[in-house]
């Protein structure tokens, strides 16, 4: 007798265990929450509820014998200001509900989970998946009424992935697949529609500014759709830098590369020059490299007013530099050799020189000298606030280039440009 009531107290102590681990259940019925605003739709049915699928995607997956358009009927009739919409695809009936909101439209679907493999299963869920960019991932609205591929729809947790095509199309439609993901899409609110050949631009409103491409393709009669992201991005400062120096037709070209850190300066004053449409008529003596990026440069030394001036064209734009600019540019040249010293004008060659490229600013007037030293020969006098490529500096004095040469001025009238 011990041993039968022991054996029946582990019996019921299993299945209670088991029906612990089979989902909570609900009384007040199944929420849905909306992409944008979180808005929650109630499907007004006790089921058993898988807690875990209750993801940022606002929704979950569950159980019932009732028909998928009793259920929408019971979300119509329980939920204000709804309206709602039966789609047929590939993959089976589905039911899109509508809810107009401040500045757009919130959506839900409801769905048979696996409707081949699996019997009463169903998914309520707001419209949305996690796509992972460049940038970073993002809650992307996706119109799930009108997608067939199981990937996307069995699992709340599948990501999505760029580039990667996804099927698609409804059956008994007026519209091609790609005017209803665009009708969705303008009528969300959420984002800014743009025509392509084969698709339509679509760009966040808020969150990450970026711009993807929904393409359509058909293979084999079925529709199928892929996202790519199309965002123009700003190159970033490299240190892969090669520069290309030819001074005339008859001359051999030389090739250099510079140190990390002057190449990461010559690259983001390249990148960040203030370019214009259109191509000026100059000749380029120097083709710059950026990591596959071709940037085409020239410098100038106007000898009246002792500053640099230069140019620079890359993919049919241009950008006049600023003096400050085509003075750091040619400090930058200076150190990989492309405008060596001319010996003859220099008075002394010190040692001890700290290599450097930028741009300085005179402080008041200063005289340019010929050597490191209050002897040196006198080669001109600049105004307050002239800017100097500056390409070294030793005790007291900075090394600039000055008229194709090295000269020297005291690093007390000086500061950062």
């Amino acid at each position: 007798m011990k041993k039968q009531l022991a054996l029946w107290l582990a019996l019921v102590l299993l299945v209670s265990a088991l029906a612990g681990c089979s989902g909570s259940s609900t009384d007040t019925g199944i929420p849905a929450a909306a992409f944008s605003t979180q808005s929650v739709l109630t499907l007004p049915l006790k089921a058993e509820l898988n807690s875990g699928d209750y993801l940022t995607y606002g929704g979950h997956q569950f159980t019932s014998k009732k028909s998928l358009s009793k259920m929408a009927d019971l979300i119509v009739k329980n939920n204000e200001n709804v309206t709602a919409a039966e789609f047929k695809n590939a993959y089976g009936d589905s039911w899109l509900f509508s809810r107009e909101v401040t500045g757009g439209v919130d959506s839900w679907c409801l769905y048979q989970q696996d409707p081949a493999n699996i019997k009463n299963s169903y998914i309520f869920s707001g419209m949305h998946r996690e796509l992972t960019t460049q940038d970073g991932a993002m809650e992307l609205l996706l119109p799930l009424h009108l997608i067939s591929d199981s990937y996307i729809r069995d699992n709340m947790g599948n990501r999505l992935s760029l580039d990667h095509a996804y099927a698609c199309g409804v059956e008994d439609q007026e519209s091609t697949v790609q005017q209803l993901f665009e009708t969705f899409y303008q009528n969300s609110g959420f984002y800014t529609i743009s025509p392509l050949d084969d698709g339509f631009a679509l760009t966040p409103k808020q969150g990450l500014r970026l711009q993807l491409k929904i393409a359509f393709t058909q293979q084999d009669g079925s529709d199928y759709f892929t996202i790519s992201d199309i965002t123009e991005r700003a190159p970033e400062p490299s240190e892969n830098v090669t520069v290309r120096w030819v001074m005339s037709e008859d001359s051999e070209a030389q090739t250099a590369s510079p140190d990390s850190a002057d190449a990461l300066q010559m690259s983001a004053l390249l990148i960040g020059a203030a370019y214009t449409d259109g191509a000026a008529a100059v000749e380029y003596p120097y083709s710059i490299d950026v990591d596959g990026e071709t940037y085409s440069a020239r410098l100038l030394w106007n000898d009246t007013d002792s500053t640099w001036s230069g140019t620079v064209y890359h993919n049919g734009k241009t950008a006049a530099l600023s003096t400050s600019e085509a003075s750091e540019l040619a400090a930058l040249m200076y150190q990989i050799g492309f405008y060596m010293p001319d010996e003859s004008v220099a008075e002394a060659d010190p040692e001890n020189v700290t290599p450097m490229s930028a741009c300085m600013a005179t402080t008041t007037e200063v005289n340019v000298r010929l050597a490191p030293n209050t002897s040196g020969t006198i080669e001109r006098t600049l105004e307050k606030d002239a800017p100097v490529a500056v390409v070294g500096k030793l005790d007291g004095w900075y090394q600039i280039l000055f008229c194709g040469h090295v000269a020297y001025m005291s690093a007390d009238y000086l500061r950062a440009a």
